[in-house]
């Protein structure tokens, strides 16, 4: 939740950003895409001390929760793009660590019944996306400029006796303090954590009262795939193709999730920034009923046919919202809800669909989360470079470029899945083969037992009688 709720911070105060570092969306974009860097490195670091240190978990992740803290309540006291760049890395590498062992702890957990909790779990980011940008509202910059006031439903232009022919500030921007009050927020959870470490010390990973067999695992995972020689040709097919699924993905909702508030604002539907927050909380509103509707599905519906349909159509209602939802403000209001909501859980079920056929830890979401992390610096910054320069539909034909190829890996995803075959269900047949071995396997007698003794002595003697000799025939 608290992921979510700094996460989605910049979609309502990029303006402010925007008008407090006097740079345009550009330069900003790529500040922001410095993000994915941090996000790549805080994955396999925090994933690897996760498989290391598998019942320290929760410790991790209160550190991430520490990183975060810090640098959510530093942004908006930057001046100047590098810095922000920087807290956006710093900021980065608390969000890749907390992926890598968010998901990592509840797949050890719960195994081949993964598929709904996972889900359950990323339902609370968007609740977080939700909350924050009403946060955020009350303490966004009110500017008349050009003659344009950038909230003609207020009533401060007429306490000021206004009438919009030069840019005037009428209300300057405060966002230090929601960003003070969410980065409070995400240390408290932080501390949470540390007490979950030092309370509960059973039923976590690595406890003795949990099978830890898919628990203890290292570099080894990703090793096993790539270069052991019982690897599988399609293991590797298999991670390859969760890599570019999380790239796509990410390259496709990126540019909206950030830039919703922006476009509303700045193109010719002429939002106000109130208008404009209201819409990015209903965004995040309908994304968590997707998650949530998701995580109930899952309990019935196999996670095959539950990507599929998510991946199709998110692409479907994307198309219509690039070409006719950005003429009225009804149907972006409208199609833009509906996106989020259908693309919201794909993240979860790309997880869960990877975990039926290959062994995913710590490490192995790192390698998703590498996959994460490249989509967004390269699509953060094309997508800040599209909306500056040329017109801001650009980003929905971004997404929408995404979605396509998308669908396309998904039908190869569907493919080698089926080729591959269910981890799980292999392994409970092995499992009753063993068992059935064992019930028909005969019990040894206390006279077979004692031959079976008595043959092994007599090798013993044979063998010392044969080196004995060929000892003696040595020294001769």
């Amino acid at each position: 939740m608290f992921k979510g709720g700094y996460s989605s911070m910049i979609s309502t105060s990029l303006v402010d950003f925007k008008e407090r570092l006097a740079e345009d969306y550009d330069l900003i974009a790529r500040a922001i895409a410095a993000k994915s860097v941090g996000v790549m490195l805080g994955a396999i670091i925090a994933g690897c001390l996760n498989d290391r240190f598998t019942k320290h978990g929760d410790l991790i992740m209160a550190g991430t929760l520490f990183i975060a803290s810090l640098s959510v309540a530093s942004k908006p006291w930057v001046t100047s793009i590098v810095p922000l760049g920087a807290l956006y890395t710093v900021e980065g590498l608390a969000h890749g660590g907390m992926s890598a062992v968010g998901n990592a702890m509840c797949l050890q957990l719960w195994q081949e019944k993964a598929n709904t909790p996972i889900h359950a779990l990323h339902f609370g980011f968007g609740l977080g996306s939700v909350i924050s940008p009403q946060v955020t509202r009350p303490f966004l910059s009110l500017i008349v400029r050009n003659g344009t006031l950038m909230n003609p439903n207020s009533t401060e232009l007429e306490d000021h006796g206004l009438n919009s022919t030069s840019m005037v500030v009428l209300r300057p921007s405060r966002i230090e303090i929601p960003y003070f009050i969410v980065g409070g927020v995400v240390f408290l959870m932080g501390m949470a954590f540390v007490a979950f470490q030092f309370v509960y010390t059973s039923g976590r990973p690595g406890s003795p009262d949990v099978d830890n067999e898919d628990a203890q695992t290292t570099l080894s995972d990703v090793k096993s795939i790539f270069f052991s020689r019982s690897a599988k040709r399609l293991d590797v097919i298999i991670l390859t193709q969760v890599f570019f699924f999380y790239f796509f993905l990410y390259g496709g909702t990126n540019p909206v999730d950030t830039f919703l508030f922006t476009y509303a604002v700045e193109s010719d539907l002429g939002f106000t920034k109130d208008e404009a927050a209201y819409l990015d909380s209903a965004y995040w509103a309908s994304f968590t009923v997707g998650r949530f509707i998701s995580a109930v599905v899952a309990h019935w519906v196999s996670v095959n046919y539950m990507i599929f349909f998510e991946v199709f159509a998110s692409a479907g209602v994307l198309a219509f919202l690039s070409f006719k939802a950005v003429e009225t403000k009804t149907l972006l209001w409208v199609f833009s809800c509906l996106y989020s909501a259908a693309s919201a859980p794909l993240f979860p079920s790309g997880t869960a669909w990877a975990d039926r056929y290959i062994k995913v830890s710590g490490i192995i979401i790192a390698v998703f989360d590498v996959g994460f992390g490249v989509a967004g610096f390269i699509f953060q910054s094309l997508a800040g470079h599209l909306f500056t320069r040329y017109n801001p539909n650009s980003l929905l034909y971004l997404s929408l470029g995404s979605a396509v190829v998308l669908c396309l890996l998904m039908i190869s995803m569907k493919l080698v899945g089926g080729c591959q075959g269910d981890r799980h269900r292999r392994q409970r047949y092995q499992n009753e083969q063993v068992k059935k071995m064992r019930e028909f396997t005969p019990v040894p007698t206390w006279r077979t037992r004692t031959k079976f003794r008595n043959c092994h002595i007599r090798k013993l003697k044979c063998v010392d009688s044969q080196e004995i000799q060929g000892n003696a025939e040595g020294g001769s």
